[in-house]
């Protein structure tokens, strides 16, 4: 079972009330940045990876030629199946499953999955959000949030921090554990989704966290 200490709890909170305070900037600077967006464009498909974290708070709408129809995915944890990852205000969380919203379907880019595999020998993967045409990246460490990224398609530069594996749960058969692709012992974490803290809710961050068999690190991708 899951469990954090106090030390846990309060750093876990540190990082949501980040998120937030990011969601409220995000929100009072919507407007000027879509003022901005025409004039920007051609800048925010040439930022370097060291620019990535300037760039992840906004959510540009992908543009329609970007990429092909592709088969789109949903993504879960145990801890509520009833919950999908999803983006919102520039954050990657869990939020009530709704099929029809965008920002909760996902494709699942494999283009290098022959080339570029993790330590245990499975082969990698981008998450890329459809609304945002944005990746999950890294997160710069452990026990902080993971970011996003804009995605240049199959033909563009890899970017290694936006490649993942899904490793095999002993004893079980539908979850995964999903994990960097190159540090195979930090997993995708639902942070505080567990029931000594109230459970997965709407707005509850993902990140990453040391392997520790919890429910909120066990997830499900399956195809919408």
């Amino acid at each position: 079972m899951h469990k954090y200490s106090d030390s846990d709890q309060s750093f876990c909170s540190s990082i949501i009330m980040s998120s937030i305070k990011q969601a409220a900037e995000y929100s009072a600077n919507e407007h000027l940045g879509t003022a901005l967006s025409l004039q920007d464009h051609h800048h925010h498909h040439h930022f370097s990876h060291q620019d990535h974290h300037h760039y992840h708070h906004h959510e540009s709408p992908r543009r329609e030629t970007h990429t092909p129809a592709k088969q789109t995915y949903r993504v879960y944890c145990k801890a509520d199946p009833c919950f999908a990852l999803a983006v919102r205000d520039g954050t990657v969380i869990l939020t009530p499953h709704d099929p029809t919203d965008p920002r909760q379907h996902w494709v699942k880019h494999d283009s290098v999955s022959a080339l570029v595999k993790d330590e245990e020998g499975l082969p990698s993967f981008l998450l890329v959000n459809k609304a945002t045409g944005q990746a999950i990246q890294h997160a710069v460490g452990g026990r902080q949030a993971v970011r996003l990224a804009p995605y240049g398609g199959d033909g563009g530069v890899l970017d290694g921090s936006l490649l993942w594996t899904a490793g095999s749960i002993n004893g079980d058969e539908e979850y995964k554990d999903i994990r960097m692709q190159n540090n195979i012992r930090l997993k995708m974490d639902a942070f505080k989704g567990i029931p000594e803290f109230g459970g997965v809710s709407d707005w509850t961050v993902v990140g990453l966290w040391e392997w520790n068999e919890g429910d909120n690190q066990r997830w499900a991708i399956v195809p919408y």
